[in-house]
């Protein structure tokens, strides 16, 4: 399953779906392409990335508070809510 946890000013997203095999998993296709195609939104300066592809994980957390960057977490967020709601026995998406 994959686990998606939101706060404030941050969101991690870790696990695998385990919908279909490797290569074939077209829940897992679409949270990474979400999550890390969201990176581009953001410069340098106004967000952290952290990223481990053995677990896997990735944790984006806003350096810049300001509203536009809280408007792009909150579409990223809708984003990946829209996906799990036709998988919702592959994703977990929980806030903290």
């Amino acid at each position: 399953m994959i686990l998606i946890e939101i706060k404030d000013d941050s969101i991690k997203v870790s696990g695998h779906a385990n919908y279909a095999t490797k290569g074939n998993d077209v829940v897992c296709a679409a949270i990474s392409a979400i999550t890390q195609s969201s990176i581009t939104w953001f410069s340098k300066n106004e967000i952290k990335v952290k990223l481990n592809k053995k677990i896997p994980i990735i944790e984006l957390t806003l350096i810049d508070n300001k509203k536009e960057n809280k408007d792009k977490l909150n579409l990223l967020i809708k984003q990946l809510q829209f996906v799990q709601k036709s998988y919702k026995k592959y994703i977990k998406i929980v806030r903290k």
